[in-house]
């Protein structure tokens, strides 16, 4: 290395003040190569990616569904998440948490409130808690256009989609409720391609679960079908054997030839994942779902109607990682 040796400072016979062998050529030289050195090592060194995490979601029936469409928002958001989302194929999201295929997924409140007390002491992989309560869903009951009973409890048979024998069940219960004859699943084929069950006279009447409008519904009443409202006191009924039973009502207008609101019940979606999955991951996608959801609601109307006090109202636990996200959302409110 090379030796500073003291030099009269430029200008005058005397050294720089405070500085003893001070010698500006020889420093500038010094501090460019520690320059080149320092950019040499840096440039050595691998860039550090951020890890990708792939999260396994269900592989919705359709591109159109509603959660097909909030996981399609949530991967707009991927580069900042660092997670990438992978369709897993399976019969149900049900079985799939059950087989422990699925890390998130969204389903019904009626379908995570039974799994969750079915699952009481499985394994924790194979069960899920809850992210968010989402929008209700609204039940529409549809008298087929030739069925001649103007009172629902005159009504002999009554169609409903073939999914969950969880979901099945509670259909056979809303249908004895309403004091239908009798309650037959029906493919879910059928209601996925609007092909009216009640045609031939099968059926008097069809129970369908969906976000408004439903083009199924829209189908059945320009084929002369008709929207009809739930009686209240069935309701009541159904509030006290299900928690997660809420009353509500379709909008007049919804549907073309429905002048007049329409009393039912709705059932929320719930957002649910794996319970073991890192609390720092569902911390951040709990943290995103209100401007996923925002991306959501000129398509989903009962969306913009949601609240912090319908976002925690889950009908199983929310997972630790959601709970510190709302805590800290309401402390800092």
């Amino acid at each position: 290395m090379s030796q500073i040796v003291s030099v009269a400072a430029p200008g005058g016979g005397h050294d720089a003040p405070g500085i003893s062998g001070y010698n500006p050529r020889v420093v500038r030289k010094a501090l460019f190569l520690l320059a080149v050195a320092a950019m040499a090592t840096a440039c050595s060194q691998p860039v550090a990616r951020p890890v990708v995490l792939e999260v396994r979601v269900p592989e919705y029936a359709t591109t159109e569904s509603f959660g097909a469409r909030l996981f399609h928002q949530y991967a707009t958001l991927a580069p900042r998440l660092s997670f990438r989302f992978v369709p897993t194929a399976g019969t149900s999201t049900v079985d799939l948490f059950a087989r422990g295929d699925a890390d998130i997924a969204v389903t019904s409140a009626d379908a995570a409130y039974f799994a969750f007390r079915t699952w009481g002491t499985r394994d924790a992989r194979h069960q899920f808690n809850a992210i968010a309560a989402l929008q209700l869903v609204p039940m529409h009951l549809v008298i087929g256009p030739d069925a001649h009973s103007r009172r629902v409890s005159d009504l002999r048979r009554i169609a409903f989609m073939n999914t969950t024998p969880v979901t099945n069940r509670f259909n056979e219960r809303v249908a004895g409720v309403l004091g239908v004859g009798a309650a037959v699943p029906v493919p879910s084929a059928s209601f996925r391609s609007l092909e009216a069950p009640f045609q031939g006279g099968d059926f008097d009447a069809v129970l369908l679960s969906g976000d408004y409008p439903a083009p199924a519904v829209q189908r059945w009443l320009d084929e002369g079908a008709r929207l009809t409202d739930m009686p209240d006191d069935a309701i009541a009924r159904l509030r006290h054997d299900y928690p997660f039973i809420h009353p509500m009502s379709i909008p007049a207008g919804t549907y073309r030839g429905q002048p007049d609101p329409i009393r039912t019940f709705g059932i929320q979606m719930v957002l649910v994942c794996r319970r073991d999955l890192g609390d720092d991951v569902v911390y951040e996608l709990s943290r995103q779902l209100f401007a996923v959801l925002a991306q959501l609601r000129h398509q989903y109307p009962e969306l913009r109607r949601l609240g912090l006090a319908q976002t925690l109202s889950t009908p199983i636990p929310l997972h630790p990682g959601a709970a510190a996200f709302y805590r800290e959302l309401e402390l800092g409110s």
